[in-house]
């Protein structure tokens, strides 16, 4: 069976997992300066598949420097 197959086969047999998912995701605020909690959701969803998560608040002044940094309101605090 080629891949398209096999994804198409697993879609079909696992989509109402796949929609509650992303329903859930839905339902949380993520607006630009509250990312924090569909972080915080996603990052849970990973362990659960049990995956190595690095969570980490960037610092703005070492972003500053990279060539393609576009400056943002606000800062990175509470938002990993």
């Amino acid at each position: 069976m080629d891949y398209k197959k096999q994804l198409e086969q697993w879609f079909a047999e696992n989509e109402e997992t796949i929609v509650t998912f992303l329903q859930q995701l839905l339902r949380i605020p993520s607006v630009t300066g509250e990312e924090g909690p569909i972080q915080a959701f996603i990052a849970e969803e990973l362990k659960k598949m049990q995956l190595e998560v690095d969570v980490f608040e960037p610092s703005l002044e070492e972003l500053r420097a990279h060539p393609g940094f576009v400056e943002v309101s606000g800062s990175y605090e509470g938002r990993p």
